[in-house]
């Protein structure tokens, strides 16, 4: 579709015009018109202004036919939002039937939305036969979309000590160096601004008083180098060692990195025994896929249910799996339902990722 067009002003005709342009270029030339996705993506979002009269007036059967002809080239959207109005009998007849049928087809096509949706009414028995697997087939697609997303961002599971906020509990040794400026330095370290060597300097001599954090960034400054610092690894590691023993909690915040799985144990192994979610995650995953021990199951179910009851994310994903394999504890498809809808991980972190 032309530019020209899409960019016409848009009046009460327009909706009308666009569809019977679009029926004719459609007869006209249908594989190369609706080939390319940017096109059907511009045209979804059209039907959508049009339902809900964004940038326009509000036009609910131009939407819903516009939707329509949407979902017979397979939009998975258009199919979600027909079964939506289908549901409620907005600007078409009410028909749960074929809202479940919408619904099935947006779902078999990968919509988030619609997996939910089938997810639930196949738990609860809505307008379908009240079935397990087939609620645990769709939120299972919708959880490990979440769960891939929580992967590549390490900031969702990982608390972060706020810019500026004090850490309770501060010791003799660390009131020395003043938090402000810690976290400035800190700043300045990271981003490698030129006054690095003024940032080393005060990392040392809080590392030298035995601050655990100024131990921490020595060592990445070392593992890093710079005109400063020269690259040293044994140094790195030998002050990574010395924060890690002085404060295990710097694993839970992601400052330190391991040489090899068994260090990488025994400092998660540390913080774990504090109650820290993230380092008895991360065990979980070790014995589940034998990384640098042997693989347990059972072990690996215990980490995860530990992570899980102080709020991990991640793990909820994981012991829903294992309920739902029978991996490590008995089958069970009501409790991987069950683990999944009751903590919320699909309904509140699916929707903002949609």
């Amino acid at each position: 579709m032309k530019t020209k067009f899409l960019n016409k002003k848009f009046t009460c005709f327009y909706p009308i015009y666009i569809l019977k342009r679009w029926k004719n270029e459609r007869q006209a030339d249908r594989a190369n018109f609706l080939s390319e996705k940017q096109s059907q993506k511009v045209m979804e979002r059209l039907a959508a202004d049009m339902l809900f009269g964004y940038n326009g007036p509000q036009n609910v059967k131009a939407a819903v036919s516009l939707y329509k002809l949407l979902a017979e080239e397979g939009s998975h959207k258009s199919q979600t939002a027909l079964g939506f109005l289908s549901s409620y009998g907005i600007g078409v007849e009410y028909n749960q039937a074929k809202a479940v049928v919408y619904y099935t087809f947006a779902s078999v096509g990968g919509n988030l939305i619609s997996q939910m949706i089938m997810g639930y009414r196949y738990w609860l028995g809505i307008n379908v036969p009240k079935n397990c697997e087939a609620a645990l087939t769709n939120y299972k697609e919708v959880a490990k979309f979440v769960a891939n997303k929580l992967e590549k961002n390490e900031d969702i599971p990982v608390e972060r000590v706020k810019l500026m906020e004090r850490p309770e509990n501060l010791s003799i040794n660390e009131e020395f160096l003043d938090w402000d400026l810690h976290q400035y330095f800190r700043f300045l370290a990271e981003r490698g601004n030129t006054r690095i060597q003024k940032a080393f300097y005060y990392f040392l001599k809080a590392a030298n008083a035995g601050n655990a954090y100024g131990m921490a960034f020595v060592g990445k400054m070392y593992l890093k180098g710079s005109t400063v610092v020269t690259q040293s690894n044994i140094t790195a590691l030998k002050f990574f060692t010395m924060a890690a023993d002085k404060n295990s909690t710097l694993n839970h915040q992601g400052l330190l990195i391991f040489q090899n799985y068994t260090e990488a144990f025994r400092y998660f192994q540390k913080a774990a025994e504090k109650g820290y979610d993230n380092a008895q995650f991360q065990l979980g995953v070790m014995y589940y896929g034998g990384l640098g021990v042997r693989r347990d199951f059972k072990l690996a179910f215990k980490y995860f249910y530990l992570a899980f009851e102080n709020g991990h994310l991640l793990a909820v994903y994981y012991l829903a799996q294992m309920y739902a394999e029978g991996t490590g504890v008995f089958k069970s498809c009501q409790i991987a339902v069950e683990v999944i809808v009751d903590f919320r991980i699909v309904w509140f972190w699916g929707f903002s990722y949609i």
